[in-house]
């Protein structure tokens, strides 16, 4: 199993369409091969960063066949419009 932590950084004016477009990209994260699950929250000394946490079968099940699936353009549409600044993402394995 792997784990995927990735940090969101929201404008403030755009938080709650964010949490709106994340309700729909989730839709279509849960249906992934390889997904396990996940969990998204803002951060409490930052509220406009959100962190998600994702948990895959393996990496690749995120980095080659998600990230290569056609659906993934349609999932980072529903939130990638709200986003202040870049995403950082991370893997690790607990």
């Amino acid at each position: 199993m792997i784990v995927e932590l990735t940090q969101f950084p929201v404008a403030p004016e755009n938080r709650d369409a964010f949490e709106k477009g994340w309700l729909q990209a989730a839709a279509i994260l849960v249906r992934q091969p390889g997904y396990l699950s996940h969990r998204i929250g803002s951060t409490v000394e930052q509220p406009d960063v959100f962190v998600l946490e994702i948990e895959w079968e393996s990496l690749e099940a995120h980095t080659e066949r998600f990230v290569n699936d056609p659906s993934f353009g349609e999932f980072l549409g529903c939130f990638a419009p709200y986003l202040s600044g870049e995403a950082s993402v991370m893997h690790f394995r607990p």
